[in-house]
């Protein structure tokens, strides 16, 4: 099974303490099969930029993370491609309010992936594969 990971599943394993239930399901899985969104990294670099404007040097800390996990994911990361923006298209007829997460869903579909992520009520109409290691 392949799995992409949502930007708030990244961000918890960032954390100082993060939540043992997502460490666990993380050291578990193969490497190989965890994927990243191109969006993720956006959704990461713009948190950390405006992160920078009041902590340079915990913002310099975090762009290093960033540059690794693109280093770390570099063949495992999803870009968004015509085939993606079609099905996305189809999506957003389903459900407009929040075009990232559609595109997000799109690539799922796209790649026949288990989308996971703590939020997966904003994914449910979608009728995508969702797993929420936080439970």
């Amino acid at each position: 099974m392949k799995y992409l990971l949502d930007t708030n599943i990244i961000s918890e394993l960032k954390k100082k303490t993060p939540d043992q239930n997502v460490v666990n399901w993380f050291e578990e899985t193969d490497t190989y099969d965890l994927y990243l969104s191109c969006i993720t990294i956006g959704e990461l670099k713009s948190g950390v930029l405006k992160k920078s404007k009041t902590d340079v040097k915990i913002g310099k800390l975090l762009i290093k993370w960033i540059d690794g996990l693109m280093a770390d994911y570099e063949e495992q990361i999803l870009n968004i491609d015509l085939e993606t923006c079609e099905i996305w298209a189809q999506l957003l007829n389903i459900d407009s309010t929040n075009a990232i997460d559609g595109l997000i869903a799109a690539q799922c579909l796209q790649s026949n992936m288990v989308l996971v992520t703590r939020n997966i009520k904003y994914f449910n109409m979608f009728d995508i594969k969702l797993f929420n290691p936080f439970e």
